[in-house]
C-alpha cells in the first residue's frame, strides 16, 4: 500500500489533513485501486502538543543548574545534553552517540572504567526496577581540555529514560 499526507477542504473551505491509503485489490480476477482516506485532524493536533510539551520539558532541563545528561533505548543512546554538561566536561551532544561513549571519554583508564561501569550496571539494574534513584556517586572523570574533575553522580529514572545529574565538586 501507498500511504500519504495531504489536506482537503470541508464544505465551508477550511483545510483539514487527512492520510490517504492507497492499494491494488484483486477480485474475481480483476484488479481494483482502493483508496481509503482518513482524517487525521486528532492525531496531527496531539502530535503537535506533544511536541510543545517535549520543547518546554528540554528547555526545563537546560535550564537546570547541575551538568546533565539523558539516555534512552535502545542502546542508551544520548538523547540530550544539558548547556551545563557542556560547560563542565568540554563535550557536546554530538560527541556522544551513546552512554557508552560518555565512559570512554570521562574515564580514560580501561580498568578504572570497567570498574566503574560494573559498578553502575549493578546499581543500576537494581534501582530501574523500583524507580528509585541512585547515589550521589563520588568520581573522578577526565574533561576535553585534559583536566580532571571530581564530581558527584546521581541517577534517575522518568518514563523509561536515564538521567545522570553530574555536580563539580
Amino acid at each position: 500500500p501507498i500511504v500519504r499526507q495531504a489536506f482537503h477542504r470541508r464544505r465551508d473551505g477550511s483545510p483539514f489533513p487527512v492520510e490517504i491509503k492507497e492499494s491494488v485489490v484483486k477480485f474475481d480476477g480483476e484488479s481494483f485501486l482502493r483508496i481509503i482516506i482518513s482524517d487525521i485532524s486528532d492525531k496531527t493536533s496531539a502530535e503537535q502538543a506533544f511536541q510543545a510539551s517535549e520543547r518546554k520539558f528540554l528547555t526545563l532541563l537546560d535550564m537546570i543548574p547541575e551538568a546533565m545528561i539523558m539516555a534512552g533505548s535502545p542502546g542508551m543512546k544520548v538523547e540530550f545534553v544539558n548547556h551545563r554538561f557542556t560547560e563542565l566536561t568540554g563535550y557536546g551532544h554530538d560527541e556522544l552517540p551513546d552512554i557508552y561513549r560518555w565512559w570512554e571519554l570521562a574515564i580514560s583508564d580501561p580498568d578504572a572504567r570497567r570498574e566503574a561501569m560494573a559498578s553502575w550496571h549493578g546499581q543500576l539494574a537494581a534501582a530501574s526496577v523500583n524507580q528509585r534513584e541512585i547515589g550521589p556517586i563520588e568520581m573522578t572523570v577526565s574533561c576535553k581540555d585534559g583536566a580532571t574533575k571530581n564530581v558527584l553522580l546521581k541517577i534517575a529514572f522518568l518514563g523509561g529514560k536515564v538521567l545522570a545529574f553530574i555536580t563539580d565538586t
